[in-house]
């Protein structure tokens, strides 16, 4: 299932449900109200689409309902889901996708995000500083030309996981790990 390809643009670092809604491109959130703000706890991509609840969004770039997201409360916090039968193929541009997400303590991909096409990953996760461990293990990265300040502020990660698919050799690293303690290891 492809995502919307459009570029994606970081503005400012803020921790809302708009704000990630509007990052992945979501169209029916785009004309919302700031003041419509969930912190987000948690952002799960999911392989199937079975369970769905009806009232999730069209997220596909076709408008066919390949993708789907919706968000549970939990506490104070929202988790956030995104669907597809099978992968999910990411915009070629990823830049701040997750940046600021303060209170975002876990991001699960699973096999479900195709990293395969991205050329830029500046500043994705940059802020999320209450993450502890993050898997990219299913993250091919050879096509990216841009990974600065990735990771950046992002204080309590200490666990990154990656495979021979996450490579840095073609991109721009200047300040990847800035203030992670996973980039010590």
């Amino acid at each position: 299932a492809k995502w919307c390809g459009t570029t994606l643009t970081i503005t400012a670092i803020v921790t809302t449900v708009f704000h990630v809604l509007q990052m992945l491109c979501l169209p029916h959130l785009r004309n919302l109200d700031v003041s419509v703000s969930l912190p987000i706890g948690s952002v799960t991509f999911l392989s199937t689409l079975a369970n769905v609840p009806e009232n999730a969004w069209d997220e596909s770039a076709d408008k066919n309902g390949s993708i789907r997201s919706w968000v549970v409360p939990k506490g104070e916090l929202y988790d956030l889901y995104l669907a597809a039968d099978g992968e999910i193929e990411a915009p070629e541009s990823c830049k701040g996708m997750f940046s600021g997400f303060r209170n975002m303590s876990r991001i699960h991909f699973g096999n479900c995000l195709r990293t395969s096409m991205v050329k830029n990953m500046s500043h994705m996760f940059s802020g999320c500083s209450s993450l502890k461990k993050l898997d990219l293990s299913s993250f091919d990265t050879a096509k990216v030309q841009d990974m600065r300040y990735m990771f950046k502020g992002c204080k309590s990660l200490t666990t990154l996981t990656r495979t021979q698919l996450f490579t840095t050799a073609n991109a721009k690293t200047v300040g990847m790990l800035d203030g992670c303690p996973a980039g010590k290891k």
